[in-house]
């Protein structure tokens, strides 16, 4: 299941960031989100109607 903002059961958790994983360090910065996938998948956002 795709997610919009954090999941209930990851709600109180502590966010951390990896101090070796930064986008800048990326060679190759064409990429796509998981929301565009998704919808051309057929997805639909929480609230829309089917």
């Amino acid at each position: 299941m795709c997610y919009i903002g954090v999941p209930i059961e990851f709600q109180d958790q502590k966010a951390i960031t990896l101090e070796n994983a930064q986008i800048s360090d990326v060679p190759n910065l064409k990429y796509i989100q998981i929301r565009e996938i998704s919808k051309a998948l057929g997805a639909k956002r929480v609230g829309e109607s089917q």
